[in-house]
């Protein structure tokens, strides 16, 4: 299946899934199911999420997604694997294309964003994905309030999750954290 059909069922499941009968719901949960194992599905999860093109609940519901098939699909060395892990192009594109959703406007899209991002990162992380905290420390010192706050929610998920990550994140984030709180724009409240 092309990227572009695959994309077009997949608004369709979601447009069913949110819909409020119960068998169009079942019914499309099944068929998101049975996509999951389409090469180009997380990436398509991914290009949603994204978007500024989709309504902001497809947006949302294709991140939750994206999160859920990543715990199940990323990594072998995960609980909860089940057959196929996604080929490398496919992670190279959702890891590139992914921190792009921690600058949106809508704060929501930035969270959910920022919870897919850092179950990614659990597994990638420093790998498979060496210029992440790069990439972050860039945002933190970045002016766009947006980034910032996308960037600093990804680092909370990380460290939630990994804790023996924890010194090369404080070695990341702890310089550029007093200008982020001294940023009027930025709250401490968004985090």
């Amino acid at each position: 299946m092309q990227s572009s059909a695959l994309q077009s069922t997949v608004l369709a499941c979601m447009s069913d899934v949110l819909s409020s009968s119960p068998d169009k719901i079942r019914a499309a949960e099944a068929e998101l199911k049975a996509l999951e194992v389409t090469e180009e599905f997380g990436l398509v999860l991914a290009s949603i999420t994204v978007s500024a093109d989709a309504p902001v609940h497809y947006r949302q519901l294709a991140s939750v997604v994206l999160k859920q098939y990543v715990e199940t699909h990323w990594s072998e060395a995960s609980d909860k694997f089940a057959e196929p892990v996604p080929p490398d192009e496919v992670k190279n594109a959702i890891r590139q294309l992914l921190p792009n959703g921690l600058r949106d406007e809508e704060r929501k899209i930035r969270s959910t964003v920022a919870y897919a991002i850092s179950a990614i990162a659990h597994w990638d992380w420093p790998e498979n994905w060496p210029n992440l905290f790069d990439q972050l420390l860039y945002a933190l010192s970045c002016d766009d309030p947006n980034l910032v706050h996308g960037s600093m929610r990804v680092l909370s998920e990380f460290c939630q999750e990994v804790s023996d990550h924890m010194p090369q994140v404080a070695q990341v984030v702890l310089p550029q954290l007093p200008r982020v709180i001294a940023q009027s724009q930025v709250s401490l409240a968004l985090l």
